[in-house]
């Protein structure tokens, strides 16, 4: 198995696909198959509270990917009339098996990472909730999805400071035959020109051959993995998307980057095709971004940290990751070298 550059910075182990069967898809995941598919949009937003109504149309499609245990959403928003850019949205959505719940991951035009927690409240409804800064302002924002027979609808509420909640965007989609939203999401602009510190970690943007080294627990050996590791900037370089393929084993990984402005530091996302989702924070230690998480692994406590070294260019050269996993001593988990191709 081959979780190399995406695993060492954003890593939720998966030991168990050594020493059992390769994993399948949950069954919980089957609640997104009504999602399944291509969509049209349409609805309002409400820029301020108070302020007139813009409407919005989009186009959405839906795709069971990296071996059905995600379901992948490729958003286009437009605003016809209206002096705002068009937005783009790519989210997956998973059943974390580790921690037994619904997850989404995303990425989008704004340059930002997302990673949130679903709840679904009956059988056709789910409900996210966060509360973050924005442009100095703090931010709760609830979102509802109701699955209907051939629609889907959904609202979001927000309050800015200790305002009261009111509803920021309402909508819906139906079924639709329009072609896939993935070209024009990748094609798209960013909202703003990016921050420094992506221009920075832009430069390792390629594709890399790694050979390396994997130990999923303490008590097996290490094993040989090979793979190939593309990176490529999008919208307008204010996130960085990495795509992962083993050789010699059916590996699939997805992860991106992005710079946080709130949190000073990169954020990262990451999924693959066993299931694991995680999130974390990176940052430079000299010519070295390094990354921690604390995560269940197997219902035992897991600590990872993972280290990606660059050159005087900011290509790749190595990869490292250390874990402990529950009360057992620090371990390599993962070590490699990477050639740009």
């Amino acid at each position: 198995m081959h979780r190399s550059l995406a695993f060492a910075l954003a890593v939720c182990l998966s030991a168990p696909a050594f020493a059992q069967e390769f994993p399948t898809p949950p069954p919980e995941l089957a609640r997104f198959d009504r999602l399944l598919g291509l969509w049209d949009g349409a609805g309002t937003v409400v820029m301020e509270e108070g302020a007139p109504a813009a409407k919005w149309v989009s186009r959405s499609t839906f795709a069971k990917v990296l071996g059905g245990f995600f379901v992948q959403e490729d958003m286009v928003i437009e605003f016809p009339g209206a002096p705002i850019p068009a937005m783009t949205f790519r989210n997956f959505y998973g059943y974390d098996t580790q921690r037994k719940r619904y997850t989404s991951v995303g990425v989008s035009n704004q340059g930002a990472t997302m990673h949130d927690e679903l709840h679904w409240v009956d059988e056709n409804s789910f409900v996210s909730s966060k509360t973050h800064r924005e442009e100095g302002r703090v931010v709760t924002e609830r979102w509802t999805t109701t699955l209907g027979k051939g629609e889907v609808r959904f609202t979001g509420d927000r309050a800015v400071g200790a305002g009261q909640f009111f509803q920021y965007v309402e909508g819906g989609l139906k079924p639709a035959q329009q072609p896939s939203a993935a070209k024009a999401l990748e094609a798209a602009a960013g909202l703003g020109d990016p921050a420094p510190e992506m221009v920075k970690l832009n430069r390792c943007a390629g594709t890399y051959k790694m050979k390396g080294t994997y130990q999923a627990t303490p008590e097996i050996p290490s094993m040989p993995i090979l793979g190939t590791e593309t990176l490529v900037p999008r919208f307008g370089g204010s996130v960085l998307e990495v795509k992962v393929v083993g050789e010699g084993f059916p590996y699939e990984a997805w992860a991106a980057w992005a710079w946080s402005a709130e949190k000073g530091c990169y954020t990262s996302i990451y999924l693959n095709n066993m299931g694991e989702i995680s999130a974390s924070d990176m940052r430079w230690v000299g010519d070295t971004l390094v990354n921690s998480e604390a995560t269940v692994m197997n219902g035992a406590p897991f600590l990872i940290r993972g280290e990606i070294q660059m050159n005087a260019q900011g290509a790749i050269t190595k990869g490292r990751a250390d874990g402990m996993m529950g009360t057992s001593k620090p371990y390599t988990v993962f070590e490699a070298v990477y050639t740009k191709q």
